[in-house]
């Protein structure tokens, strides 16, 4: 995995609105990777990172918690009782995306008070699809409606988890087997009745359960997966728009155009433009 950092701005002038900071991904190899509260800038901001191989450790209240794949963690950076480190006695590096928000420390500092500072989300966890897309796509800058999607995104995550646990696990694994379908299916126009028939359900509990976990929508989820696979095409192809456009479903360009700039802020053609300027 690439090590990366990227810092972001915003377009918008609505400093209140919850933000996004920086973002990345990284790979710890060894014991030198340890960050602790001390270090931190003591403004309030959340720290959300997510593990994708190897394990990790997270200090909390003068226990360790283990950091395995599919497992995240999110608090209040300012806080100096947290710390985190890549542990001595693993071989494997810790490969992790993190990001740092601001606008929504509150809630997240009320919900690790209440559930603990980990989060089991798996794999299929939108948080982590918008992030992961994020770090692959976006330009330096992001619209207010775009920050504010990514941060609440991933509290409503948060908080869907939370509410989740406990409860015997059947919405949970009611909504992980909903979002394996849907990637799979990344090719295929989005049915909801055809998703519940599959996993026996009604449309109605898949949807409450799938929001509940997730934070979202089937149809949601479905359409920013899509706009992930589509945006790689228009950062590393020289395939046309309207071939992107009807590779993905869309056999009208003028709607796929409002659709993608609907979600990113540009039709394809800026958003592509302003990635070959950066480079």
């Amino acid at each position: 995995m690439e090590n990366k950092w990227v810092k972001f701005g915003a377009r918008g002038g609505a400093e209140a609105l919850p933000r996004v900071l920086y973002a990345g991904a990284y790979e710890a190899v060894d014991s030198s990777y340890r960050w602790t509260g001390e270090k931190r800038d003591p403004r309030p901001r959340a720290v959300f990172q997510f593990t994708l191989g190897g394990e990790g450790r997270l200090v909390w209240r003068g226990g360790t918690l283990k950091l395995r794949p599919g497992e995240a963690f999110c608090y209040d950076l300012s806080d100096p009782t947290f710390s985190y480190f890549y542990p001595p006695e693993c071989k494997e590096p810790w490969a992790f995306v993190y990001c740092v928000f601001t606008g929504m420390t509150g809630m997240v500092t009320q919900l690790v008070e209440r559930r603990g500072p980990v989060f089991h989300l798996g794999e299929a966890s939108l948080a982590v699809q918008r992030l992961r897309g994020l770090l692959n796509s976006a330009p330096p800058w992001i619209d207010d409606s775009r920050h504010f999607e990514l941060c609440a995104g991933i509290v409503a995550e948060l908080v869907g988890h939370a509410e989740n646990h406990g409860n015997g696990g059947k919405g949970e694994a009611l909504a992980s087997r909903a979002a394996e379908l849907l990637q799979a299916a990344l090719d295929e126009p989005f049915r909801l009745d055809d998703l519940a028939r599959r996993l026996e359900v009604t449309p109605e509990h898949l949807c409450r359960a799938f929001r509940a976990r997730l934070g979202t929508t089937p149809k949601a989820y479905h359409d920013e997966l899509r706009l992930g696979r589509v945006c790689a095409r228009l950062l590393n192809s020289a395939d046309t728009i309207k071939e992107i456009a009807q590779d993905a479903g869309f056999i009208d360009l003028s709607h796929f155009n409002k659709f993608f700039k609907a979600r990113r802020g540009a039709t394809p053609g800026e958003f592509r433009r302003h990635a070959a300027f950066r480079h």
